[in-house]
């Protein structure tokens, strides 16, 4: 059986400071969620950042499409 998938994103809103205070947030949050897999989308000026945050984490990093 598939796992669901719940993925969030939140475009341009923030800094790095607050993106990495969400990211730890939700990963303290998705520990007994073992039967959904859970993406955070950060901007893509935050995206290293949060790659490294969430390294040892269940979460996994999307990224969003930038479009003109």
């Amino acid at each position: 059986m598939r796992k669901p998938i719940v993925a969030g994103n939140w475009k341009l809103h923030g800094t790095r400071s607050s993106a990495a205070s969400l990211v730890l947030d939700i990963a303290k949050g998705v520990d007994n969620l073992g039967h959904v897999e859970i993406s955070v989308c950060p901007p893509f000026v935050h995206l290293a950042d949060v790659e490294k945050l969430i390294n040892s984490t269940p979460l996994w990093l999307g990224a969003q499409n930038v479009s003109g």
